[in-house]
């Protein structure tokens, strides 16, 4: 009853009755909008308001990255998840194979083939060497997977890729990474500058804002502010992370939400752990009729004063000290009885709930628990699906990894092979298709676990069969490379067909000869 009602009801208490039976019938007549439940005591009490992507994730994003680094470096599963992420995405390293598509380009294929052997044979040179990197500590591999891992557990990384003239180097490319706490706003930073990463008034990416060191290390620092995008339109600062929302400007750590889950299994499992240690640790329990005269049972736990102590000290060393041995027979003072002492540690239900919890997470990870914890004690179906999701899981990762970062880095290294003259691609600047189909390439990395070998070779050649698949990509699956597998085969096979032929001309000799004698 709302006040036109009260008031319609007080002028007229018939026309007020009429008014809410009609009400009533509309009420029981009109179709329900919205979702389920919603007027249920528990979500009507859940307050929540409906905030932008900068408004969500911004105002905590500095407390989540450290609380997700301290959980990698304390807390077992915490970093075994991460881990995983970086070797399962990464590997060793994920290396290109140069595509080019002659057909596009007008061009032979004899020709485009000779220009992906140079390509690949430089940029590998390039890659492995420490000068690929700015700081020249790592190879190009290296970054990789320091990059992998840093923009799971902060959330996103950045990486800059610079020129530096060095002595004895040809290559002037070089890749400095960023870690995301570098990247913050300016004093006086504008409206569309937040979190280091501004935009214009159109929401186009515009400018980031980078510190010029660590703001965990010192606070002498300056902030200074680079374009987003070069003359050419290419990147000058490729952002790595993994979008969840439209117009998000930065990442969130993985482990965001389920940073709670973690840290209390964390203390859980060594709440239980220091629990099973003290059960260990104690043997028996004496019964005393005098322990109150002692100060043991009625005061044990409180604190006593120093005359106390020092009363006890003495008294101890006073005591025979008793050794123990095989079959030590202690006899006790009058009034003494020993009692069994009952261990209920380890917790017998402790595993259970760990692997309950540890599902949880794995959920969320989209990572399964087998693969989290890498136990694989089920049936061979459910230890293969189970590699079978966290490897879609990791492939998403990786394809994040290739597109925002390697993939870049590797048409700033050709555009340097084009300007120095080491290869020819006519249009290469002028034409942004013309530059795609040239700097076209595969990333192959490390292949997906396998259970059983034997079935996954059968299982593709029956693909090959089938034409749903070819040489190139089962290889590529794999790890490898399929053309220089082609190669080095060729290459044995030519080398065992000569070998076998000097085998036939000896045996053919020694029989000869045989016949002779």
């Amino acid at each position: 009853m709302n006040l036109l009602d009260k008031v319609i009801g007080y002028i007229s208490p018939k026309n007020g009755i009429n008014r809410l039976k009609d009400r009533k019938i509309y009420n029981l007549a009109k179709v329900e909008q919205g979702y389920s439940n919603k007027d249920d005591p528990v979500l009507e009490n859940w307050k929540v308001t409906s905030n932008s992507p900068d408004e969500d994730i911004l105002y905590s994003l500095e407390d989540l990255r450290a609380k997700s680094r301290n959980l990698y470096m304390n807390n077992d599963l915490a970093g075994a998840a991460l881990k995983k992420m970086r070797t399962k995405t990464v590997g060793s390293g994920l290396l290109p194979k140069p595509t080019i598509n002659y057909t596009y380009l007008g061009m032979e294929r004899k020709k485009a083939k000779e220009l992906e052997r140079i390509i690949k044979n430089k940029f590998n040179a390039w890659a492995l060497s420490v000068n690929s990197d700015a700081n020249r500590m790592f190879s190009f591999y290296g970054l990789q997977s320091l990059l992998q891992l840093s923009w799971v557990m902060n959330g996103d990384a950045f990486a800059i890729p610079l020129r530096k003239k060095r002595k004895g180097v040809d290559i002037e490319l070089c890749v400095q990474l960023l870690e995301a706490d570098r990247i913050i706003n300016p004093p006086g930073a504008n409206l569309q500058t937040k979190a280091g990463v501004e935009f214009d008034e159109n929401g186009e990416l515009k400018n980031y804002y980078i510190a010029t060191s660590h703001p965990g290390d010192t606070l002498n620092y300056t902030i200074k502010s680079y374009p987003a995008f070069n003359s050419l339109g290419r990147k000058n600062i490729l952002h790595i992370f993994e979008p969840e929302r439209i117009g998000q400007r930065r990442g969130v750590p993985i482990l965001g939400p389920i940073i709670f889950s973690l840290k209390q299994l964390g203390r859980y499992k060594s709440s239980e752990l220091t629990a099973a240690v003290i059960n260990a640790m104690i043997g028996l329990i004496v019964e005393s009729d005098s322990a109150d005269d002692e100060g043991f049972a009625g005061s044990f736990g409180m604190p006593m004063d120093e005359d106390e102590e020092r009363n006890i000290e003495n008294k101890k060393k006073t005591e025979e000290k008793i050794s123990l041995d095989h079959g030590t027979l202690v006899v006790g003072k009058p009034g003494e009885k020993i009692k069994e002492f009952a261990t209920n540690r380890p917790n017998k239900h402790f595993k259970d709930f760990v692997e309950a919890i540890c599902e949880e997470i794995g959920a969320n990870l989209e990572i399964s628990k087998e693969v989290l914890m890498s136990s694989f004690k089920n049936s061979y179906s459910a230890a293969k699906a189970s590699l079978e999701e966290a490897h879609q899981r990791f492939q998403v990762s990786r394809k994040i990894l290739e597109r925002t970062f390697c993939q870049p880095i590797y048409e700033e290294f050709v555009l340097e092979l084009i300007r120095n003259g080491d290869i020819d691609c006519p249009g290469f600047f002028e034409d942004e298709s013309i530059r795609y189909a040239f700097t076209r390439c595969i990333w192959v990395g490390a292949g997906k676990s396998s259970l059983d070998p034997l079935k996954d070779a059968n299982a593709n050649s029956k693909e090959l069969e089938n034409y749903t698949t070819s040489r190139s990509i089962i290889s590529a699956t794999s790890g490898y490379d399929f053309e220089e597998i082609f190669r080095e085969r060729a290459e044995e096979e030519k080398e065992l067909a000569l070998l076998e032929r000097e085998l036939k001309n000896i045996r053919k000799g020694v029989k000869d000869n045989g016949e002779k004698s």
